[in-house]
């Protein structure tokens, strides 16, 4: 049988018009002859394949991605034994992944091959013994939406709670490996798995509740603009109220006042509090919006509360209040404390966001409960 020989090129191995660039932990393509961000183009950030469906599609998901960590983990501990180069062991790591283009991501794995390395294999069998896994599956089940998905969002948080709940080598191996994988690469693992799994005693929460108080600092919220500038400015006790031009509203409209958003990982929200001091200035519109709540974009979201001048009072420590519940990934909210439609505008009064609570269903998506 005649042999075919051929010279490799670079690109035959890995892309050439693709890279990893650890300055901002970013994926860049070749566009022009200029390396240009492409975060479309981050396998950690795709998920490609649809959702496996099973009797239990969360659960089975969670157990697909802990026993496929665990296998990976066990070929890295035996190749440790045999004492194979870290460029070997860095590709078992990159093994793992069959979908997108995790052979950039090369460094990542010989960092953590060299970390695995150093350990050696006892100390990573100590740290993560057969339960270790299984307390793996139940803390991804927690996060995890019922197509056994899971958000970017609450990648923090699965970190943090391996290594409280697993230790910190075992959780630290478990965070690298997942770190590399990002949500994209976890969640094409669950749907390419087989495992069927058992988290009836996983005891997730039912329930969390999150405290923002702004004396603090600004607690992930940010101050946005409606097309004509910011509104909100963070200062020491608070978020006060900024004069700006809303120019998304036909005609355009100033307002004094604040507008803050914040987007975590999708959840059911129940409850949603905000402690507000409010003078109101001068108002040309009493019928104008004073104050509005939405889930998603203030003008494209589902509208939670919209309240006008003449409803709203003035006062220190007031609250504002809803209670139902809704899905969402995002929640904007303004408070105003004047209204100008007419060239040249006029501002006035005073705007203070003090604190803001929020209570809803499932895995906390900030982190640990920390109501008051």
């Amino acid at each position: 049988m005649p042999l075919i020989r051929k010279q490799l090129k670079p690109s035959d191995v890995y892309p050439d018009d693709i890279r990893y660039n650890p300055s901002g932990d970013q994926v860049e393509v070749l566009i022009d002859g200029v390396w240009t961000p492409a975060p479309q183009s981050d396998p950690r950030r795709q998920t490609t394949l649809p959702p496996r469906i099973t009797a239990d599609t969360k659960c089975d998901a969670a157990q697909s991605i802990a026993d496929a960590m665990e296998n990976q983990i066990a070929q890295i501990i035996t190749a440790i034994d045999n004492s194979l180069t870290l460029f070997q062991i860095a590709g078992l790591i990159l093994g793992l992944f069959s979908f997108g283009v995790f052979t950039i991501f090369i460094n990542i794995a010989l960092t953590i091959a060299d970390y695995m390395f150093g350990l050696g294999s006892a100390a990573i069998l100590a740290a993560l013994p057969p339960s270790a896994y299984d307390t793996f599956a139940c803390i991804l089940y927690c996060y995890m939406d019922d197509n056994g998905r899971i958000a970017a969002g609450d990648l923090p948080n699965i970190y943090q709670d391996c290594a409280d709940q697993i230790g910190a080598t075992g959780g630290q191996i478990l965070i690298e490996m997942m770190s590399l994988a990002g949500e994209g690469g976890l969640n094409n693992i669950a749907a390419a798995g087989t495992s069927t799994g058992d988290c009836d005693e996983c005891g997730c929460a039912d329930t969390w509740c999150k405290y923002w108080d702004f004396s603090a600092d600004s607690g992930g919220w940010d101050a946005i603009a409606l097309g004509g500038g910011i509104f909100g400015n963070l200062v020491p006790d608070e978020w006060q109220g900024t004069d700006a031009v809303d120019t998304i509203s036909s005609p355009d409209i100033s307002h004094r006042g604040v507008v803050l958003r914040r987007i975590f990982a999708t959840r059911t929200v129940t409850h949603i509090n905000i402690v507000y001091d409010l003078t109101k200035g001068n108002i040309d519109q009493v019928t104008g919006s004073c104050f509005r709540l939405t889930s998603g974009e203030i003008f494209t979201g589902t509208v939670l509360r919209n309240l006008a001048f003449n409803i709203v009072a003035d006062g220190t420590n007031l609250t504002q209040d809803w209670t139902g519940s809704i899905s969402m990934e995002e929640i904007q909210f303004w408070l105003f404390s004047s209204r100008d439609q007419t060239a040249p505008y006029t501002y006035g009064g005073v705007v203070h966001i003090k604190a803001v609570t929020m209570e809803g269903e499932g895995e906390n998506p900030f982190g640990p409960d920390d109501c008051p």
